[in-house]
């Protein structure tokens, strides 16, 4: 898959592929995948954070705080060089085949609208 796909669809391939490795599937195997995120969320120390759903979009008794999702973005550009490139790439260009068009490659470019990325020292 593209490196720079939508976030709600990439956690949603995420968990797939956890679910998948464990021999899970279906909305039980998606109910435990929150669990465990709940869990780590806990045993990181967010106390103000509880999530509804792999992808973060917005649920019932889904919350957090901003303190709570800085400390999950430090923790998360800590772990994962692949991360640091995505947020910290400035402009990204793909010819993906696409049915629409018949299968012929279309030419998309993504921008990263973070101005700090232009200051040195700032990576993502």
């Amino acid at each position: 898959g593209d490196p720079l796909a939508s976030t709600g669809h990439l956690k949603r391939e995420e968990a797939e592929v956890y679910l998948k490795s464990k021999g899970k599937r279906g909305t039980d195997a998606r109910r435990e995948f929150v669990a465990e995120m709940n869990r780590e969320a806990q045993a990181m120390g967010l106390a103000s954070t509880r999530f509804s759903n792999p992808h973060g979009m917005h649920a019932k008794g889904h919350y957090s705080t901003a303190r709570d999702m800085a400390a999950l973005s430090v923790a998360a550009m800590r772990a994962s060089p692949l991360l640091r490139a995505i947020v910290g790439t400035q402009r990204y260009e793909s010819w993906p085949d696409s049915a629409r068009s018949g299968g012929a490659p279309r030419h998309l470019v993504w921008l990263n609208t973070n101005v700090l990325l232009r200051e040195p020292g700032y990576e993502g």
